[in-house]
């Protein structure tokens, strides 16, 4: 009987652990996203274009977290990045010819945006040391 409920105790803390890291990676990711819209409307990516590299590598980064919180296969959150990559891009492409603004500037962009961000997804994946699993 002591060894099933120091099972079910381990279990619990387990379940508690990973919610905790789903609520953090959620939020931090949540904030970032607020930074990337007030950095667009105060104009900051139009004064500092390189601004659009780490924003994606984090965006990936922070995006991975959130899905490896939740899900048990890395691969998997890697997979669902990616797809939310290549999301974020056709809504660039999408809002761009909706309201004929200039989110996206060419092949070469999309490319470099869809890079940045499985390269933040590949290493938070893989990276233990910061944020152990």
């Amino acid at each position: 009987m002591p060894d099933q409920i120091s099972h079910w105790a381990g279990a619990r803390r387990l379940v508690a652990t990973r919610e905790n890291r789903l609520r953090n990676a959620s939020w931090l990711t949540l904030g970032f996203l607020g930074l990337v819209f007030v950095a667009g409307q105060l104009g900051l990516y139009v004064q500092y274009p390189r601004l659009d590299i780490p924003t994606h590598f984090l965006g990936g980064l922070l995006l991975a977290r959130v899905f490896s919180a939740q899900l048990l296969h890395r691969l998997t959150a890697f997979v669902l990045t990616a797809l939310a990559a290549l999301g974020w891009e056709l809504g660039e492409y999408l809002w761009d010819a909706g309201f004929g603004t200039s989110l996206n500037h060419g092949l070469g962009d999309t490319l470099s945006d869809i890079f940045f961000g499985l390269l933040g997804a590949a290493i938070a994946l893989s990276w233990r040391i910061v944020w152990p699993d």
